[in-house]
């Protein structure tokens, strides 16, 4: 029998005043970003990448930011990526805006590669301003619960 490992997240959001300035709003990334590195090192450090696991969630990240980057350091797919060339393309949140709405990738799925990712999407829907992602994962040839391939 083989086992897998399923770690659900939601990182801490961004915390942006509305009428501040674009300083005040790149501080609040920042911040945002090395509460990130400490989250994702916490997360890291309980789950062994040797180990079929698949981490999901809402980052509150992009895909080039410090707890996905991580992710990628230890060895995890971005599986929406990974079947999508253009991926950062497409938006997972929406929040109106004055001038626009800011939509951004900021939901993923992450797995070991003892799986490949054979085909994943967005799905919007009512009531929430972030969408679902799904994405259909396989065993990867030669996988198993013991070894990475």
């Amino acid at each position: 029998m083989q086992s897998v490992h399923v770690v659900s997240v939601h990182l801490t959001p961004a915390l942006i005043q509305r009428g501040g300035t674009i300083r005040d709003a790149l501080t609040a990334i920042s911040e945002t970003e090395e509460r990130h590195a400490l989250e994702i090192a916490a997360i890291a450090k309980a789950i062994d990448p040797q180990q079929p696991t698949i981490v999901v969630g809402d980052f509150n990240s992009l895909s080039t930011f410090r707890a996905p980057r991580r992710l990628v350091e230890l060895g995890f797919v971005d599986a929406y990526a990974s079947v999508h060339e253009d991926a950062d393309t497409h938006h997972t949140w929406t929040v109106p805006t004055r001038a626009l709405p800011l939509s951004l990738r900021i939901d993923h799925v992450f797995h070991t590669p003892h799986f490949v990712t054979t085909g994943a999407e967005i799905v919007r829907r009512e009531g929430s301003d972030h969408a679902l992602v799904v994405a259909e994962l396989k065993w990867a040839e030669g996988a198993d619960a013991r070894s990475v391939p």
